[in-house]
């Protein structure tokens, strides 16, 4: 092999093995950190916004608004399975 091929094979299994192992980092990384949306939906509800939120948790916004979205859906679906309205901050009422 030439010189050049070398260097390219080199090069793309530095390349493979340098993406593999930041990519099973961010795994391992994403997985340690758990997040209590009920404690971050609660401190919305207290009148935060969800920058203030993020910045007080050491969370990203995006986490924020995830977490807010997830709640929402499983107080929604309690709510189905009860046979409930959910409480909404429009003033709904219950259907009957």
């Amino acid at each position: 092999m030439s010189r050049v091929s070398v260097w390219v094979v080199a090069g793309a299994v530095l390349v493979g093995v340098t993406a593999g192992g930041a990519g099973f980092a961010h795994a391992t990384q994403k997985k340690s950190h758990k997040i209590d949306c009920e404690k971050v939906v609660s401190e919305l509800e207290a009148g935060k916004t969800s920058g203030e939120v993020a910045r007080e948790m050491k969370l990203k916004s995006k986490q924020v608004l995830s977490c807010q979205k997830q709640v929402k859906s499983a107080r929604a679906k309690a709510a189905k399975e009860g046979g409930a309205a959910a409480p909404t901050d429009q003033g709904a009422k219950a259907p009957q």
